[in-house]
């Protein structure tokens, strides 16, 4: 089991919770971990920010909605609509319902996650981050490595399986080792 932690930066305070390594038995304890926070550690003025959707999610939504709780939707990825299996079936119930019990407002990974959920009212959160290189010296630059022949880093997030672009990924990995492995070092990062 892993314990329960408080980072806080910029005066921004995160609780990640404590957790199963079992699978089986995140799913079983999960729910009542969640709803028993939401009881005890969650004030009426915090605002929640919930990752993706999740069964483990329902109760503590359903407990923050009628406690009035600001709860947002951060939505990286969207259930797969052509999946009939079980646990499809499953996953886009519990998106639907974390959609409903969620602030209108999103939070997305893309323009293009709130184009294909037609939102409205949403923002942004890019995975990268470039800065103003007119702000930074140049031996300061994160970009210095790269623009002098340093390794080219790609970094991927989540799951990569078949239904997420698995691949893709392999062609892109062809592509890159054919046309680009004699230009710089390639480096990929799978997290």
């Amino acid at each position: 089991v892993a314990r329960k932690c408080f980072l806080s930066d910029d005066s921004f305070s995160a609780t990640y919770l404590p957790t199963f390594r079992s699978r089986i038995l995140r799913k079983l304890i999960g729910p009542f971990a969640f709803a028993w926070f939401a009881l005890f550690s969650i004030s009426r003025n915090d605002s929640v920010i919930v990752y993706n959707h999740s069964f483990e999610y329902f109760l503590l939504l359903c407990i923050l909605w009628f406690r009035r709780v600001a709860v947002y939707q951060d939505i990286e990825d969207v259930p797969i609509a052509s999946d009939r299996t079980f646990i499809g079936f499953v996953n886009q119930l519990f998106f639907k319902l974390t959609f409903l019990l969620t602030s209108g407002r999103k939070i997305v990974v893309s323009r293009q996650v709130a184009s294909s959920l037609n939102l409205k009212d949403y923002l942004v959160v890019n995975g990268a981050f470039i800065p103003d290189s007119s702000n930074i010296s140049d031996f300061e630059s994160k970009w210095k490595d790269l623009s002098e022949g340093g390794p080219l880093c790609i970094h991927y997030g989540g799951t990569l399986t078949t239904a997420t672009g698995l691949d893709l990924f392999i062609q892109a990995l062809k592509i890159l080792t054919r046309n680009y492995n004699h230009v710089r070092p390639i480096k990929f990062y799978v997290t």
